[in-house]
């Protein structure tokens, strides 16, 4: 499997949509990060993510 750096796949449904952010969502994520009621949420997934870094980079 190559690294999720290198190429990371996407997976969407009706819900949802993961994949790389780009320049067009900028909009979108400054509206979600400015928005107090959904920050602490989005610190929960931010470190989520770290901990999944780090744990792969170490492999």
């Amino acid at each position: 499997m190559d690294s999720v750096y290198v190429s990371c796949p996407e997976f969407e449904n009706k819900r949802f949509n993961l994949r790389f952010i780009s320049i067009d969502d900028c909009d979108s994520l400054l509206k979600v990060y400015s928005d107090k009621k959904q920050f602490p949420y989005l610190i929960a997934i931010i470190v989520a993510e770290m901990i999944f870094t780090i744990i792969h980079v170490k492999e």
